[in-house]
């Protein structure tokens, strides 16, 4: 084995070059789960940075299943996100070239439900008692004022549009109840961001699919409240970071109380940039798989939600996200400083996991790759800033001796 060469640090000649990276690699995202088939997007730049929608069918073949002409991207928020929804009625997604919404029907059709010029849509939930979507609607048509942000119901046979909630700068998180009478969302104001102050309400749908009574949820006042789910029996999980960290809560819809479900100086949520974020799933009724966050590093924990106990899931990850459960197993996104993002699915009871597809086939020498390690160092006497250092790694150069 030859000595390695002394070059000073930021000389050092490298295998791994843009070029290489970007060769041959998709973006990942939006993982979602129906009638046992998995979706996602990809974002593919020989394609121009194309997003498609892909399902991997029970014979393990991935199947682009919306036509070659359209790009499966949303721009409300700008930073877009939760672009499509797969439910009993078909598919629906948001075309990035005019913002409008597309239904694939269950024969396989193609054809366009939203007519605007002025209006983008994002977030969308099947509301299967009236036979139309929920989602978000943001409105241009204003060229004097910023566009208006509501939460708005699509009907899916003639794509008339009916506001459901106004008022507020911004929405996300329409949420309806597995028995339909119930529907929850995410609002927040100027000069906030989601993750400054935003506020959950629930309300009941009456019948005709118009709102009752509008109740608050969260405190309103310096909480970012975020990923409200309904469980099976109809009471609400959110996450919130009321005592200082975004924890898991429960809203016990009979007793109108928050119960916080694990208090813990971890992260089970990242700051909400885009629609969709999901680092939590129902595995059942009584226990949850979460992704939380400590010293910068993602991990994956079962949390029963009777005991209040976290546990541990080891897994060789150290950044996920978008995880769906099903049937006793996972998928998420994963990657390492080793690896590439990649779809995982994972039997949640042996632990056992296996790639389902990566972002990147490229195999890299690991002698050639920095892995971060977590550090933390004092400011002042008051404050604490936290960090990730990577070691300079080449098995050619070393640094020049001092």
């Amino acid at each position: 084995m030859s000595a390695k060469q002394q070059s000073a640090y930021g000389s050092w000649v490298s295998p791994i070059t843009p070029d290489l990276m970007l060769s041959n690699s998709v973006g990942l995202g939006e993982i979602s789960r129906f009638d046992n088939e998995l979706y996602w997007i990809e974002m593919r730049p020989e394609e121009q940075g194309r997003y498609v929608i892909v399902k991997l069918d029970q014979h393990g073949q991935r199947i682009d299943v919306i036509p070659a002409e359209f790009n499966a991207r949303t721009r409300v928020h700008e930073y877009g996100g939760a672009s499509y929804l797969v439910c009993s009625a078909g598919i629906f997604f948001c075309n990035f070239t005019d913002q409008s919404v597309y239904h694939i029907d269950t024969d396989g059709c193609c054809h366009r439900l939203t007519h605007s010029s002025d209006c983008r849509y994002a977030d969308l939930v099947y509301d299967e008692v009236r036979q139309r979507l929920v989602c978000i609607r943001e409105d241009h048509g204003r060229a004097d004022a910023e566009a208006m942000n509501t939460v708005c119901a699509i009907d899916i046979e003639s794509g008339a549009e009916t506001i459901l909630v106004e008022g507020a700068d911004f929405y996300s998180n329409p949420r309806i109840s597995p028995d339909g009478l119930r529907l929850c969302w995410l609002q927040w104001d100027h000069p906030n961001m989601p993750w400054d102050t935003t506020s959950l309400f629930i309300a009941e749908l009456i019948g005709d699919g118009s709102l009752g009574k509008q109740q608050r949820v969260s405190t309103g006042t310096n909480e970012s409240v975020c990923q409200p789910r309904w469980t099976r029996s109809g009471n609400l999980i959110y996450i919130s970071d009321r005592a200082g960290w975004w924890n898991l809560y429960s809203f016990q819809l009979q007793t109108l109380q928050a119960d916080c479900l694990l208090t813990m100086s971890a992260e089970f949520a990242v700051p909400q940039w885009s629609f969709g974020e999901c680092s939590y799933d129902f595995i059942d009724e009584q226990n949850l798989l979460c992704i939380y966050w400590q010293d910068g590093l993602a991990c994956l924990g079962k949390l029963d939600l009777d005991s209040r106990q976290l546990e541990r899931l080891d897994i060789p990850f150290t950044d996920l996200e978008s995880v769906v459960c099903e049937s006793g197993k996972a998928w998420f996104l994963a990657a390492s400083p080793t690896a590439f993002p990649a779809i995982i699915e994972l039997d949640i009871q042996s632990g056992g996991f296996k790639t389902l597809r990566k972002a990147n086939e490229l195999v890299i020498d690991q002698a050639y790759i920095s892995g971060g390690r977590s550090i933390s160092f004092a400011i002042d006497e008051e404050r604490e800033a936290h960090a990730f250092f990577y070691a300079p790694a080449n098995k050619e150069y070393q640094g020049l001796e001092q």
